[in-house]
């Protein structure tokens, strides 16, 4: 499962609809390999190579501190902790969308 919402660069958060201006003059597209949550403007690219690498080094750094037991148990920890954090953001998404909709009926009905 992936972080990352597909359509949206996760670095300059662009979406189809609303595509980067690169400095040729044509608009973004997306980087080959990354599900659609990388365009292909060029801080966008080199920021993506950067996280990989790191996260890169970091995986090569903990096989060298953790057995393979532990390197799952980890793994796990952080995609509970991932998920947890986004139905955190779920939640506050929805609690902000009923409260628009609850002041959009109180306008509405002001108006009637």
């Amino acid at each position: 499962m992936s972080e990352f919402t597909p359509g949206v660069c996760r670095y300059c958060k662009c979406t189809e609809e609303m595509p980067c201006m690169l400095s040729s003059g044509d608009t973004c597209g997306w980087e080959h390999g990354t599900d659609r949550t990388v365009c292909t403007a060029p801080h966008c690219i080199s920021n993506y190579w950067r996280d990989k690498r790191a996260k890169e080094r970091e995986f090569k750094a903990l096989t060298r501190r953790h057995s393979t037991g532990e390197i799952c148990e980890l793994q796990q920890k952080e995609i509970r902790q991932r998920k947890r954090e986004s139905r955190i953001r779920c939640k506050a998404r929805r609690e902000r969308e009923f409260k628009a909709q609850k002041e959009q009926a109180h306008v509405s009905k002001g108006e009637n």
